[in-house]
């Protein structure tokens, strides 16, 4: 029932998911992989060349550092077989996309989705987990790339926007907004996988691609679940703040750095300023940023 398909650039790790997969799926599928290690193609082109060729009426787009659970295919199946409307399944996201150039999650916690094991640099595993609801669907407007299960229609009506995006940035968070449009898109939270790296970077070139983007989409941002204008006033501010400290540990250019402070919205927004300088100059400062 499932074509999976991933974009390799680490052997190993590519050996050790495709055992991983057969062991744990218990449903029938096929692997499509792409050795990307000297074509270096962006992720959208891969993924439309390989969701091209696949048979089966689901797809599975997911990175080659992850460990899936025993039975993982019928939980997923299950979930869009009760569910017509529902177009795309992730394993972490978020309820809001602000304004603010960011990726799929705000860093807010009453507003993210996430249930994942993680290992960190020491190999240590930790649990990322924030279902307040405690459901096992949970609406979002952005699911992370990570893990990405759709029914290849709907890949079809919104294949990955390759034309606004060469690289290998942002390819997640324009398929799933642009899909939320007009299906549901969810965090399902009885599908914990373990993600075996701490994942990619947001540099110079995850700029670029984030001021490309959100200069493409400015009319259909915000954009939310069930939420009105007044319950998202603010928001912008404080994600901007979650943002800049964030992105302060990144090699960022001083020029990028000036450009994202200028494109999403932090030079006129007063409350954002005292997170200003770490962005800048604060690299190695670890205090965690306030809420207030």
């Amino acid at each position: 029932m499932f074509s999976i398909i991933i974009c390799s650039i680490h052997p190993p790790l590519l050996e050790q998911v495709r055992a991983n997969i057969e062991d744990t799926i218990s449903q029938p599928y096929e692997l499509l992989v792409w050795d990307n290690r000297e074509s270096g193609k962006g992720l959208c082109e891969v993924y439309n060349q390989m969701a091209a060729k696949t048979r089966f009426p689901f797809l599975c787009f997911m990175h080659e550092d992850i460990l899936l659970p025993n039975h993982w295919g019928t939980t997923v199946l299950d979930a869009f077989r009760q569910d017509n409307g529902l177009g795309l399944i992730g394993i972490s996201g978020s309820k809001y996309k602000s304004r603010t150039l960011s990726g799929t999650a705000t860093g807010m916690l009453e507003l993210d989705r996430i249930e994942i094991l993680h290992k960190n640099a020491k190999q240590e595993t930790i649990a990322l987990f924030n279902n307040p609801a405690n459901t096992v669907l949970e609406n979002t407007v952005t699911l992370d790339g990570v893990f990405l299960a759709t029914r290849k229609s709907v890949w079809q009506e919104f294949p990955f926007n390759e034309k606004i995006l060469t690289g290998f940035h942002l390819y997640d968070l324009d398929f799933s907004v642009r899909v939320q449009q007009k299906f549901r898109i969810a965090v399902l939270f009885n599908l914990c996988m373990t993600h075996l790296t701490e994942g990619g970077s947001s540099g110079d070139h995850w700029v670029e691609d984030a001021i490309r983007w959100h200069r493409h989409y400015t009319k259909i941002l915000p954009a939310s679940v069930h939420m009105t204008k007044g319950e998202y006033q603010g928001l912008e501010s404080e994600i901007r703040k979650k943002w800049l400290f964030r992105l302060r540990t990144e090699n960022i250019s001083f020029y990028n750095k000036l450009r994202w402070f200028y494109f999403s919205g932090a030079i006129t927004d007063i409350r954002s300023w005292p997170y200003v300088g770490l962005f800048f100059f604060g690299k190695n400062y670890k205090r965690n940023p306030s809420k207030n």
